[in-house]
């Protein structure tokens, strides 16, 4: 039910290179000052001895405004996926993998020194991947205060596959979009039966929701080009969206392969509607062919808008695990509170 369509639609991914995106734990790893790499090398050593900042450095990591802990990334490019992290301060990186891999951390921020901007993958036969597009979020409001207009990296996008000896490349450029996304964490409501046991069956208090506003500043590929035969795929994004708040939001319309010569090769075109309430494949075609288009069609009613994007009674018509269970009467997502006497 809270499930945002992507800019192929609702339930579709277009895999096009590969990404590394972060999971952050605390804070982003490359916060100045008080995220891990920066306050596990001023603190780590000494931070369980008698230092008399340490009751405040505890207050700091409870309160989540300092970082002791690593992130977790992950990647996904050319049939590799996994996860790494950060080991400490010697920005180290520990690679959930058997491959035999050299991770370079990119910093090329001049006014952000810090910053992690991208990340370069050796892999054990020698090609070199670089991740390079970033992704960019905003945290402009989680209810944690010194959190607020918190901004990072969220996610790097592959820009550049270069063989051993730079023999051959393939670089990949992209296009940005802003979305403002908002994600339903947690709705919580305090009932008091010590008191008056029978107040437990009757109506509890009006529950309260925690938000946490996002917005993003993203990327889509744009084109993918190889240096040998110079083969250009386009990708063109030329409908605006109407289901998603945002700026340049639009869907993926076609996708256009042109030879060295820049002579159309092949072409795709891409349908939609928005028949599940979300921006909705529908049909992909191979142009200049008398082939029939592949055709989709959903077994799911019309989903009502995201709790958080315009949400009305029947945004809470989920289960447990937020499917629809098409109730259109529910105020909240808690179940009813009941009592059983001892």
């Amino acid at each position: 039910m809270d499930e945002a369509a992507s800019f192929a639609g609702l339930g579709f991914t277009l895999n096009a290179g590969g990404a590394i995106m972060r999971s952050v734990r605390g804070l982003p790893d490359d916060y100045p000052t008080k995220g891990f790499l920066d306050y596990n090398v001023t603190y780590s050593t000494d931070y369980l001895q008698n230092n008399p900042n340490r009751y405040t450095q505890w207050q700091e990591l409870a309160a989540g405004c300092a970082d002791a802990e690593p992130d977790i990334y992950y990647f996904n490019f050319n049939g590799y996926a996994g996860n790494f992290s950060l080991r400490d301060y010697s920005n180290g990186v520990y690679i959930l993998s058997k491959n035999s891999w050299s991770v370079q951390m990119l910093k090329t921020d001049v006014g952000n020194p810090k910053r992690i901007t991208g990340w370069k993958f050796t892999c054990d036969d020698g090609v070199v991947y670089t991740f390079t597009a970033a992704e960019q979020a905003t945290i402009v409001d989680n209810g944690i205060a010194c959190q607020t207009n918190m901004v990072y990296n969220s996610a790097w996008y592959l820009t550049n596959i270069t063989t051993p000896n730079g023999g051959r490349s393939v670089n990949f450029t992209y296009e940005t979009y802003s979305m403002n996304f908002n994600v339903f964490q947690a709705e919580t409501q305090r009932i008091f039966c010590y008191a008056n046991p029978g107040g437990c069956l009757s109506t509890p208090a009006t529950s309260t929701q925690v938000l946490t506003k996002m917005a993003y500043a993203g990327q889509r590929v744009k084109s993918i080009i190889s240096s040998d035969n110079g083969t250009t795929v386009t990708f063109n994004y030329l409908t605006t969206r109407t289901d998603e708040p945002g700026t340049n939001l639009k869907q993926l319309d076609e996708i256009v392969i042109n030879n060295k010569d820049n002579v159309l090769f092949r072409k795709f075109n891409f349908t939609y509607d928005y028949s599940t309430g979300r921006l909705t494949l529908k049909s992909v075609k191979r142009t200049g062919t008398n082939e029939p288009p592949y055709l989709f069609d959903y077994s799911l009613s019309k989903l009502a808008p995201r709790i958080t994007n315009g949400g009305t009674a029947a945004s809470y018509g989920q289960d447990y695990w937020g499917f629809p269970t098409l109730k259109s009467t529910n105020n909240s997502l808690l179940p009813p509170v009941w009592k059983k006497d001892p």
